[in-house]
């Protein structure tokens, strides 16, 4: 038997299943993930796998962190996870783990996957405007430090 086309795959039938969200959230790339955010195009492979890898890390954290873990279907993503995920994002960048610069695309590809869900994360939230506070000063740092005399 022959897997059924994801573009014909109906995710709005197909019953919640956290135990398979690798499966659903791979017909949910396959259908959206070439799409640009807000334009009527296409988007480079590099974007497009960015955003997929940064997907499967994203339900593969939140399943398997130790401080909160969710047992949760992509279509079930919502504000609370994102809360998490900032704030694990804002403990790596102080820990220079991750650079602060890295967020706000990390931040994007979210909000575009939230779109293909049908939800919305329309603020910023609170530590992303933090985290862009650093990274400016950050940046004015480094850039003091190339002045020559």
């Amino acid at each position: 038997m022959s897997e059924p086309d994801p573009l014909t795959v109906d995710l709005d039938t197909l019953p919640l299943q956290p135990q398979r969200w690798m499966h659903v959230l791979s017909l949910i790339l396959r259908r959206h993930n070439w799409q640009h955010a807000s334009k009527a195009k296409g988007v480079g492979h590099r974007t497009n796998e960015a955003r997929a890898r940064l997907c499967i890390w994203v339900f593969r954290f939140l399943r398997d962190n130790p401080v909160k873990t969710f047992k949760l279907d992509p279509r079930s993503f919502s504000g609370r996870h994102v809360d998490l995920l900032m704030a694990h994002w804002q403990s790596e960048a102080k820990a220079g783990r991750l650079a602060p610069s890295t967020i706000p695309t990390y931040y994007s590809h979210l909000k575009t996957f939230t779109r293909w869900i049908g939800k919305v994360l329309e603020k910023l939230p609170v530590l992303l405007q933090r985290m862009n506070g650093m990274l400016v000063r950050f940046l004015d740092t480094v850039q003091a430090a190339h002045v020559t005399h």
